[in-house]
């Protein structure tokens, strides 16, 4: 994928490579089990949740200024799941803080046939079925993200 140019466009030859991602969560590693050993837990957990709270801002802010195709969704979907498992480790509760970012890959990872053709919003079944965080013009947004869709 070419993320230089704000695009997640994967085609077969580089969907499954997810060097980025494991280069990530080795550093990560490498620069947090140094504070969760040192500090008591409560510390580190604040310090972890300001520390998602950042980031969530700012690969949010990054994310709208992308263009994904399909399988650019799937490899993010992936990627994305590894990062907050990696970032939230057993802290359950942070996960929270990344719902915004899932339900705005979660849309480019819908078929075209989960929209309303006359809104451009999910279809009712599925805004009926997830509790939603993204407004409609958020999720109309999201799916614009989207470079290839049939409509």
């Amino acid at each position: 994928n070419n993320r230089a140019e704000n695009n997640y466009i994967c085609g077969i030859d580089d969907f499954e490579n997810m060097s980025l991602i494991n280069t990530f969560v080795q550093k990560w590693n490498q620069f947090m089990i140094p504070f969760q050993n040192i500090l008591y837990q409560d510390a580190y957990s604040e310090l972890l949740g300001l520390v998602v709270t950042f980031i969530k801002q700012a690969i949010e802010k990054n994310l709208w200024t992308w263009k994904v195709n399909e399988l650019g969704a799937v490899k993010l979907d992936r990627e994305l799941s590894l990062f907050i498992s990696t970032v939230c480790g057993t802290h359950y509760s942070i996960r929270d803080k990344f719902t915004r970012l899932t339900q705005i890959v979660l849309i480019l990872g819908f078929d075209d046939d989960d929209f309303d053709v006359t809104t451009g919003d999910v279809k009712e079944e599925l805004t009926s079925s997830i509790d939603w965080v993204l407004n409609p013009q958020e999720r109309i947004r999201a799916r614009n993200l989207k470079v290839d869709k049939r409509r």
